[in-house]
């Protein structure tokens, strides 16, 4: 039986994709099948097969994601032991000094007899990554595999605990410590010392939590997804078009440093989950989440609250506003990407900005640049001239913390000596505290205001106001 037979057999079933580089392989979904000349077969063909499914081990301390990967692991092992009464066999590839180690998981030397062949397919194409660990099989068929997976654990835990311990004001509790009756050592989360926070890193313990908890309480049965954040002085809110929930405005602050700390993506907001009792923090880098309960005093109480400290900072800060720039808000969502492109080129033309020039369509493959111009500065000493680049984001989405990473080689490829980031939204407070460290120079929809209102020729140009 040739690979072509091989494919035939399987074609409607499985889509079969032919490696370009390797006539001798074919895979399917995550699953890989190699075939090979042996003149020692035992039916005479010459050729055997290897069927197996690959993980990458970045050799980089990355933690959580070899976590995750040696979780799938354990899931695979697991369910092909169980499936087919025969431990898989496990093969590590030589990487050529490559930062990574693949690990290969399956069945190999195998005579293409289809009784056996077709078993072992079945076995991969059945594997369901969303079951659970069976701790008690894995000790006793896979330790070593265990207890690696036990290991990048324990390291999580260590790496946690002081970010944890200095935004959240208290050393990591298990969830099985905080809540001994209701779980299990498989789950591996974090609880607060008041036990209104829970975070971890794993799909699969936070869908058991959400399980448990939602026998306990019916209120975490249903949730909707926030399609709006409120962040204000000493409150935020999230709102959904049947629900709302209020947060201490330093809880969203705590998370998103905390993340930033572990070099985590922002938070996705869009992707945040409420109902009248918590909410759901999502971060699919390293899949992490957090559940947190919302305050419990009447909301309306809590918007109240929120307007009047509001409306003693407005007092305070209005007479110190010139009547001029006292004006109406502008509608940046009118703009085209391109139009809010020419819009901060000639702003920054008004701030002393020159030979500004725009480096060509939105989107084009221009390295992240929009804007590049100089700027001249007098000193006590001497004068000098400084070359800026502009980044200008006309987006719905917010701007991630990884918007931001390719800031210092842009600098460096355009030999550039300062970076501005023009931004038609609201950063966020984590990518706000990223942009200092990098010493950029930034402008979100509210500086772009007070600028249009300094400089009413461009205002009117744009808007019409």
């Amino acid at each position: 039986m040739h690979k072509h037979i091989f494919i035939n057999r399987y074609n409607g079933r499985y889509d079969f994709e032919e490696d370009e580089n390797d006539e001798g392989i074919i895979s399917f979904e995550d699953i890989t099948v190699e075939f090979y000349e042996n003149h020692e077969c035992k039916d005479g063909s010459n050729t055997q097969c290897n069927i197996f499914s690959s993980f990458c081990f970045p050799d980089n301390e990355n933690i959580f994601k070899n976590r995750e990967t040696s979780f799938n692991q354990l899931l695979l092992l697991q369910h092909l032991s169980k499936s087919l009464s025969k431990i898989p066999e496990i093969q590590f590839e030589d990487c050529m000094g490559c930062p990574f180690i693949d690990i290969h998981i399956g069945y190999f030397n195998l005579d293409l007899e289809f009784e056996t062949i077709d078993k072992i397919i079945y076995a991969f194409a059945s594997f369901d990554p969303s079951s659970t660990l069976d701790k008690g099989y894995l000790q006793q068929n896979h330790p070593d595999e265990y207890a690696h997976y036990l290991d990048y654990s324990k390291q999580i835990i260590h790496t946690v605990s002081q970010p944890f311990k200095y935004y959240f004001g208290n050393e990591p509790i298990s969830i099985t410590e905080a809540f001994p009756n209701i779980f299990t050592n498989d789950v591996e989360a974090f609880v607060s010392e008041d036990r209104n926070m829970v975070l971890g890193f794993n799909e699969q313990d936070l869908s058991t939590i959400l399980k448990k908890f939602t026998k306990i309480d019916s209120a975490f049965s249903t949730t909707c997804t926030v399609n709006k954040f409120i962040h204000g002085k000493e409150f935020s809110f999230a709102l959904t078009n049947e629900h709302k929930i209020a947060l201490p405005s330093n809880t969203i602050t705590r998370i998103e440093l905390f993340t930033d700390n572990l070099e985590l993506s922002t938070i996705a907001y869009e992707e945040c989950k409420i109902n009248d009792r918590v909410i759901l923090f999502r971060n699919y880098d390293r899949n992490f989440w957090a559940l947190t309960t919302g305050l419990k005093d009447d909301m309306d109480s809590f918007f109240i609250r929120e307007r009047a400290v509001i409306q003693d900072i407005y007092k305070e800060i209005h007479v110190h506003i010139p009547e001029h720039l006292a004006t109406t808000d502008f509608d940046y969502k009118k703009l085209s990407p391109s139009a809010f492109e020419e819009l901060c080129r000639d702003l920054l033309d008004k701030m002393g900005f020159v030979n500004t020039q725009l480096r060509g369509k939105t989107n084009a493959a221009d390295g992240g640049v929009d804007i590049e111009a100089l700027l001249y500065i007098d000193t006590i000493i001497d004068k000098r001239t400084e070359r800026w680049i502009f980044q200008c984001k006309h987006t719905k989405g917010n701007i991630d913390r990884k918007d931001l990473s390719e800031i210092p080689h842009l600098l460096s490829d355009f030999n550039a000596d300062k970076f501005g980031f023009f931004y038609s939204g609201t950063f966020t407070p984590q990518v706000l505290d990223r942009l200092r460290q990098l010493n950029a120079t930034y402008w979100d929809c509210n500086k772009l205001t007070t600028e249009l209102r300094k400089h009413t020729s461009i205002s009117f140009r744009y808007f019409g106001i």
